[in-house]
């Protein structure tokens, strides 16, 4: 999932992650994707990708190579520069932000557009460790549906604490997040969706809304 969170432009995460839920056999593309790299600078991809079957089951297998060099850096940037808009202004809010993928029970953060929120750990965020209270996870598929059915829902949940947590731990050490969530598009995605979540003072781990 490591991938996804550095992928710069919105349009190139739907086109990859529709690609991993509905490739079938005899599927092949091959495209570019702009990445977020460990300078200032983005980077850009040539990939190239087929659907094979292996002991493990289908897989998607790709093939990346490097050619940022072949491209003008200020085109990146302005290629790009709506995801900068949507960042900053998550960011001059106060927020942290983030595009998750509902569908469960493989919820998933795909890309965060801020920081990761104190206490998300890096496992947690995309899925890989079981992360939300047993009790919440009962309540997750009707969040989904009413988000479905509504466009958007505002509640909370409680995930298990990891570095950072501090400050947002409450009752029981879990750490409470209260987050407001909406569809990116519905004729895009049904299961895409944006969400924000507004930290609170100190052991108050509780959001607040506008």
């Amino acid at each position: 999932m490591d991938f996804f969170t550095r992928v710069e432009r919105l349009p190139d995460l739907v086109r990859i992650w529709d690609a991993i839920l509905t490739a079938q056999p005899g599927y092949a593309a091959t495209g570019t994707v702009i990445i977020r790299t460990t300078t200032s600078r983005p980077g850009l991809l040539l990939y190239v990708q087929r659907y094979v079957e292996t002991e493990a089951g289908p897989r998607l297998r790709v093939v990346c190579r490097d050619i940022t060099a072949t491209v003008d850096p200020k085109q990146l940037r302005i290629d790009t520069l709506d995801m900068s808009i949507a960042k900053a202004a998550v960011s001059a809010q106060g927020m942290y932000g983030f595009v998750l993928e509902a569908r469960w029970p493989s919820t998933c953060i795909l890309k965060w557009l801020s920081p990761f929120a104190p206490g998300f750990g890096h496992g947690v965020s995309t899925g890989a460790t079981a992360g939300v209270h047993p009790d919440d996870q009962l309540r997750v598929p009707g969040m989904v549906k009413t988000a479905l059915e509504t466009g958007s829902v505002q509640d909370s949940l409680r995930i298990r604490p990891g570095f950072g947590a501090d400050d947002w731990i409450g009752e029981g050490g879990w750490l409470t997040v209260r987050f407001n969530s909406r569809l990116i598009d519905p004729h895009v995605s049904q299961t895409l969706a944006l969400s924000l979540i507004y930290p609170d003072t100190k052991n108050n781990p509780t959001a607040r809304f506008p």
